[in-house]
């Protein structure tokens, strides 16, 4: 009983031909449109990450992260010694 509720009737799949070299366009069609979607929206993006206002707010992180990674060698390479006393002994 419970296989019977399970089995679907797929008899009127067999009457449907479908050509392999049609699928075939098919497919390479579909695979040229998520192409060119793709293409667009990369575009897209790359304009919006590379517009002035960005590309400006870009260089200035970039800049502080170089400015940051300067003062951290510069305090690791320095030695910290006591200062001296204010009576200069």
């Amino acid at each position: 009983m419970g296989r019977s509720l399970l089995r679907q009737d797929y008899s009127h799949l067999e009457r449907i031909v479908i050509p392999g070299s049609f699928m075939n366009i098919v497919l390479m069609l579909l695979l040229w449109v998520a192409e060119k979607f793709a293409e667009k929206a990369l575009e897209k993006l790359l304009e919006k990450i590379l517009s002035d206002r960005n590309f400006k707010r870009l260089t200035t992180g970039f800049k502080l992260q170089i400015l940051v990674l300067y003062l951290d060698w510069l305090l690791q390479k320095t030695s910290f010694q006591e200062p001296p006393d204010r009576d200069g002994k």
